[in-house]
């Protein structure tokens, strides 16, 4: 991933601060759901996978196709699709309700189990589908009553998925500095004015291939 730092510009922080709030922690979604599960594509990392690109929009967990998936939340069945196809774009939403709001889950890339329907109740840790491919892709929503609010990170600062436990350290391959609003890169060591900061930062969150270049959510700054 290829991060642009603006000095003028920390959307990070101002995304933050809409979620930061949200406290609601659900165990993994597939077994056994109280361990960690191998974290192959993270919360707001870019993708070039269309024309113009695109901001993933939720946690990738990796498991292999047919494993089972639980709701890890009770609530109703909102919405129940199955492609036909390969199941890439079969999956599952479940509305919850948490402290009187609503709180929805989509599990994306998955097929949906037999029999599943519109306005079932679903107990927690109850199977509502199987893995489609290689992984569910775990979408949660600000509290709210439609898919139009803001989706936000399942691995935010006490919230969402539980346990997670991040001992991996970045890796910053480097920083650059520029002209403000221009091309022209200035020495580390002469810098003054506006300046654009430029980093290529890869996010680790594993052992494998799959987890060396995840995006990172949130990159700070302190001037000496």
């Amino acid at each position: 991933m290829r991060l642009v730092l603006l000095l003028s510009i920390l959307a990070s922080r101002v995304l933050f601060s809409q979620w930061a709030n949200d406290t609601t922690r659900y165990p993994w979604p597939v077994p056994p759901s109280n361990v960690q599960k191998q974290v192959g594509g993270t919360f707001g990392e870019y993708r070039s996978t269309s024309e113009d690109g695109h901001f993933h929009n939720a946690t990738d967990i990796s498991a292999s196709a047919g494993t089972p998936v639980y709701a890890v939340l009770p609530g109703t069945v909102a919405v129940v699709f199955d492609d036909g196809n390969t199941g890439y774009d079969s999956y599952v939403r479940i509305n919850s309700e948490v402290n009187g709001q609503t709180k929805m889950l989509t599990y994306y890339h998955t097929r949906p189990v037999a029999g599943l329907s519109v306005g079932q109740s679903i107990a927690f840790g109850q199977q509502i589908s199987t893995i489609a491919i290689d992984h569910v892709h775990l979408i949660e929503y600000r509290f709210g009553t439609s898919t139009n609010v803001t989706q936000i990170n399942n691995l935010r600062p006490g919230g969402g998925l539980l346990p997670y436990d991040d001992p991996w350290k970045p890796y910053i391959r480097y920083v650059k500095f520029f002209r403000d609003n221009t091309d022209i890169q200035l020495s580390a060591s002469a810098l003054g004015g506006k300046v654009d900061i430029m980093v290529h930062v890869e996010e680790t969150n594993g052992t494998t291939s799959a987890t060396f270049n995840n995006g990172t959510f949130e990159l700070g700054y302190k001037i000496l």
